[in-house]
């Protein structure tokens, strides 16, 4: 009988493993890295779509958050080069983990969104197909609740990558004509099937072209269209 859970091999799942080690570890602390994470995430696409929101001063914040012990403090100052070497080496791997721990989280956030959940039923999933603790489900319930609206605002706002606008888009067809000289005979349908190449010219003058065969075409225009109604029903 195959299960209905979740393959532990899944991004997301490994996503929800390390949120649940963080929250499980420091509940309350992992509660205010995440209400810190979202306004922070809210904030920059309100004004801006244009730069990497995992900025080098928000990791700062967000560490600060999670180990504001005050653990620091009492450190004496380094003044050996290979001292402030090590110090440098620690807080970039730091840094590092905090950037997953916040792309983790926004990714749980984000199947939340597209799937529509209720932050009860993000609290349910969490619990019984991930097996992750009370605390992330608690922590995540919390968010969820409070801050749906701005984190369905803020998605809708990102991209999936660097933001390029399209420009415009031209088209041609194409087909590898046979030869009727050549003695080979094999796969003349192939080598006669139109194709339809689309070229799509974004800002700074960036290209990218797609050749689609018939059935392909098709199936791109299908899932356009998908889009537009999706796109339609929030207007």
């Amino acid at each position: 009988v195959m299960s209905s859970s979740i393959p532990s091999f899944s991004s997301l799942a490994v996503a929800v493993r390390n949120c649940d080690e963080c929250s499980s570890s420091s509940p309350e602390k992992f509660q205010e890295f995440l209400d810190y994470l979202v306004n922070a995430y809210h904030r920059h696409f309100l004004f801006s779509t244009a730069t990497e929101w995992k900025t080098r001063k928000l990791m700062r914040r967000l560490h600060e958050k999670l180990f504001s012990d005050g653990s620091e403090k009492g450190k004496s100052t380094k003044s050996n080069d290979d001292d402030r070497k090590e110090d440098d080496k620690e807080k970039r791997k730091d840094e590092r983990m905090i950037e997953r721990l916040a792309n983790d989280s926004i990714m749980i956030l984000k199947k939340a969104v597209g799937k529509d959940w209720t932050a009860d039923a993000l609290a349910e999933k969490l619990l019984t197909e991930y097996k992750c603790g009370a605390e992330l489900a608690s922590s995540m319930h919390e968010i969820f609740s409070k801050h749906k609206e701005k984190l369905e605002r803020s998605f809708a706002r990102g991209t999936f990558g660097i933001v390029k606008r399209l420009e415009s888009v031209c088209w041609r067809t194409q087909v590898e004509l046979y030869d009727s000289n050549s003695n080979d005979t094999t796969g003349k349908e192939t080598r006669d099937e139109v194709t339809a190449v689309l070229e799509l010219r974004m800002e700074k003058n960036e290209t990218t072209s797609i050749e689609f065969k018939k059935e392909e075409l098709l199936t791109f225009f299908k899932e356009l269209e998908t889009i537009q109604m999706k796109i339609d029903d929030l207007h």
